[in-house]
């Protein structure tokens, strides 16, 4: 038996191969998500093992709250002199780290893709984390180094003015060296500048103080004792490590970023997985079905309903296996594709030589065999089921089983509970978010499975529907492939079932998307007072604060208002808040609070023990007017009064208060954005012009007006839309494959049929027709439930995120672009059967069993 399947699987070589290529696409997308990941996470772990080479500890500030906006407070110049002290410590030697903004040959600051540009210190030896490849280290005010990737990348060479911009005004300065950390000559498009300590220290107003001490041991004195030593001399807010913890510290945080990546990477390799399985079952359904007299014949011979089974079975391992290890290879060369698709949206992440570990190996071999084996094991146990005295008939459809009549029923139940799981994991309230969202993603796939199972029944009618445009202008071919497609309505259903999930997913984030950018433009018109907002040229990064008091004597502006961020955590309140500073004086012009205890007189009293809570923040803490709440942030904690309460679950969501309470829970001296009100006759987009060039020295800074901010932020949102859509595709393309599959073995089944509709008169070209219109109708009713399913996981969704003003709108343009490419999908699909039928033989079609 065990010759027999695998010289059937031989023998059937492109159904094999179509299957196999199901299997493959899934399992690629899970092997390059983990080679992607995994190599990225090296390239990170080598950036930090270099960056604290030659240090045996390293010490910092303390940080109580961790967060991406703010670093800890820097060290001051006593407390390295008091290491240095130490009998222990061979060298102490002090680093600033810290952003700057590096200009282009084109005048334009060079783009990092959302990186920062990392300003950073030349250590001496023993401390090397900073080498070169060319040139020296600089030494003095006038000289730095550059990452030797971008170097190349804008052409500088040494010798070469660079203008780099600080907390102060750009300016010019002679290039020197091209630096490397480790064996990187970039950090994954980020830039990275080298001054030397003192120049920074001037550069960053951090005079008499430095961002980390990088501390050498003397020869017999181990890490953990040096360690002992340091930490007796510091003061409560600082912390030191040992160079390895230093590291690791710095893996697990970049960890921590790449499980998201990692975990949105696998939910799309998941679709694809499960889109397969809807391929897998279909094949082998079919195939059993058209092979009932070979089947019968075995039971004829002897062979028992076991032996039947475990064919059928070793069929799908096999398949499986092939798929799973071909995909494996796949996956690596789709790790480069990811990477390369993150650049062109300008994410450039840092890779080293492709990392396949044996995790990866593992899991991608039990998933494509597992999900393989799950999707034949239905058509497999039907086997069994072929009595013996199936061998005289022709091949048929296998009768409905004694449970086809539940299917109804068990479909209505799968329906209602996965369509209750979604819904009540993202609209209930309270509980553990990650659970919720586990619930309703089980649910989706319960919903899926449950229309999956119902559908067939609908298959029927939708045809009509859907081939009436195409029965009026073709008649007889038309009908033709209307009652093809309907003939076996399971099948079909299953085919389209395929396609569903992709289409679904696909208008569920067209429609999101869209509500999203409308929301967005409301939140703009409903709470900028302000006519111009002056922000990084990235949108998120922070600029420098003086561009406030340069922008505030610009001819025509009325008001200023600059915003500070970082994140607090509320004592007794779980979770970390948004923190904001705002000018009181100044921020009622720019700013629209909607207010829901409190008024504008809130802002003239808040004071600096004074804080102000969005609405969601205060009811997560319970917490109404005139409490009393205690805020921790990086660097210390802050006693306030709450003076106000507004609603505005974006701009200004979680906390804010007056610069003397954030002085106190942070060191973080740039600011997020600041807001500009015209005067009341001032022409706008002078106004903007002038700003624009007040603010020439900070390349970094870039001001906008409404509209532009719009603009960008509708642009950002078709980048993602656009990201989406490329990770969808794969299950897009495992569905079409679907159809082809589906398409070539229903030919196969009814070759004597074409052969005798050829004799009787048909041509090839209505032929081809004919099972193209075939595949169009598959495709159009999955896309109608694509449809439908999309629009009720938007509809939920959204409805959960109205709190923070997202609406439902339907894009009713895209839609149809959809319902388009439906049938484009279909065509393409069609296109192999479609010539496969029209060149049968008709002589040997119609003496064809």
């Amino acid at each position: 038996m065990t010759r027999l399947a695998l010289r059937g699987l031989a023998a059937r070589k492109l159904r094999t191969s179509l299957t196999i290529v199901a299997v493959l696409l899934g399992v690629t997308m899970i092997a390059g998500t983990f080679v992607l990941t995994d190599t990225i996470q090296k390239a990170f772990d080598e950036i930090f093992s270099a960056s604290t080479k030659g240090a045996d500890v390293v010490v910092s500030g303390r940080t109580q709250v961790e967060t991406e906006f703010s670093m800890p407070r820097p060290l001051d110049q006593t407390v390295l002199d008091d290491i240095k002290s130490l009998p222990e410590v061979a060298q102490v030697a002090g680093q600033i780290n810290d952003v700057a903004a590096v200009v282009g040959k084109d005048g334009k600051i060079v783009s990092t893709g959302g990186a920062p540009t990392i300003a950073a210190t030349y250590m001496p030896k023993p401390f090397a984390p900073i080498g070169f490849t060319e040139g020296r280290a600089p030494r003095g005010e006038g000289e730095i180094a550059l990452d030797a990737a971008t170097a190349d990348k804008e052409g500088f060479e040494l010798g070469d003015e660079v203008t780099v911009a600080t907390t102060a005004p750009k300016r010019p300065f002679k290039l020197v060296g091209l630096a490397t950390i480790g064996q990187s000559t970039g950090l994954g498009g980020a830039t990275f500048v080298v001054f030397d300590l003192v120049t920074a220290q001037a550069l960053f107003d951090k005079r008499g103080k430095v961002d980390f001490a990088f501390v050498a041991a003397r020869p017999g004195t181990t890490q953990t004792a040096l360690q002992r030593k340091v930490a007796a001399l510091l003061p409560p807010t600082a912390q030191v490590r040992t160079a390895a913890q230093e590291a690791d510290k710095l893996g697990d945080d970049i960890r921590e970023g790449l499980s998201f990546l990692t975990t949105g990477l696998l939910a799309f390799a998941f679709i694809a997985v499960l889109v397969g399985a809807f391929l897998i079952f279909n094949t082998f359904s079919i195939t059993v079905a058209q092979r009932s007299r070979e089947l019968a014949l075995l039971r004829t011979l002897g062979a028992s309903r076991r032996q039947v089974l475990n064919s059928v079975l070793l069929e799908a391992l096999t398949i499986g296996l092939l798929g799973s290890i071909l995909g494996i290879v796949a996956g690596l060369g789709f790790a480069k594709a990811i990477n390369a698709l993150f650049k062109a949206l300008g994410i450039d992440l840092p890779t080293t030589s492709l990392v396949l570990e044996s995790r990866t190996i593992i899991i991608c071999l039990l998933v494509g065999t597992l999900v393989t084996l799950a999707g034949a094991l239905a058509p497999a146990l039907r086997a069994t089921r072929v009595a013996p005295v199936e061998a005289l008939r022709e091949a048929t459809a296998p009768t409905r089983g004694r449970w086809a009549r539940l299917t109804p029923w068990l479909a209505g139940g799968l329906i209602l509970l996965g369509a209750g799981l979604v819904i009540a994991g993202l609209l209930a309230e309270g509980g553990d978010t990650e659970t919720k969202l586990l619930g309703a993603a089980g649910g989706a796939v319960i919903l899926i499975l449950g229309i999956a199972l119902i559908s067939p029944r609908f298959v029927g009618p939708a045809a009509r529907i859907v081939a009436a445009p195409i029965e009026r202008s073709t008649k007889l071919v038309g009908r033709l492939a209307r009652e093809n497609s309907t003939r076996h309505p399971g099948r079909t259903a299953v085919t389209s079932a395929a396609l569903m999930v992709g289409l679904a997913l696909v208008v569920f984030v067209t429609v999101f998307a869209n509500g999203l950018r409308a929301s967005i433009e409301d939140l703009i018109d409903r709470t900028l007072a302000g006519n111009i907002a002056v922000l990084h040229d990235d949108g998120f990064s922070p600029i420098p604060a003086a561009i406030g008091p340069a922008v505030a004597k610009v001819d025509g502006v009325e008001a200023v208002s600059a915003f500070r961020d970082t994140q607090a955590r509320i004592k007794g309140v779980d979770g970390k808040f948004f923190t904001h500073a705002i000018e009181p004086s100044t921020v009622g012009a720019v700013y629209n609070f909607d207010w829901e205890d409190g008024s504008d007189e809130a802002l003239r009293s808040l004071g600096d023990d004074g804080v102000l809570l969005e609405e969601n923040t205060a009811t997560k803490g319970k917490v109404e007017v005139g409490d009393r709440v205690d805020v921790t942030g990086p660097s210390g904690s802050v006693e306030l009064t709450v003076r106000g309460i507004y609603k505005d679950d974006a701009l200004l969501e979680g906390i804010s208060m007056t610069a003397a309470g954030f002085d106190r829970i942070v060191d973080q001296k740039r600011v997020s954005s600041v807001l500009v009100k015209t005067d009341g006759g001032a022409s706008v987009p002078a106004v903007q012009k002038r700003v624009s060039q007040a603010i020439s020295g900070f390349p970094e800074a870039r001001a906008r007006s409404q509209e532009e901010l719009k603009e960008e932020n509708a642009d950002q949102v078709n980048q993602i839309l656009g990201l989406f859509y490329a990770l969808l595709a794969m299950s897009v393309i495992i569905s079409a494959f679907g159809i082809v599959n589906t398409l070539t073995l229903s030919i196969f089944e009814r070759t004597r049929e074409l052969g005798l509709l050829r004799a009787v008169g048909m041509t090839r070209r209505d032929v081809r027709r004919m099972v193209r219109y075939e595949s169009v109708i598959t495709a159009l009713f999955g896309a109608l439930l694509g449809l439908l399913l999309g629009l009720f996981f938007a509809f939920v969704v959204i409805q959960a995120l109205e709190g923070e003003g997202i609406t439902f709108s339907l894009p009713i343009g895209q839609i149809v672009s959809l319902m388009v490419f439906a049938i484009v999908v279909g065509i393409v699909a069609a296109i192999f059967p479609a010539r496969r039928a029209s060149r049968l033989d008709v002589l040997r079609a119609i003496s064809y069993e």
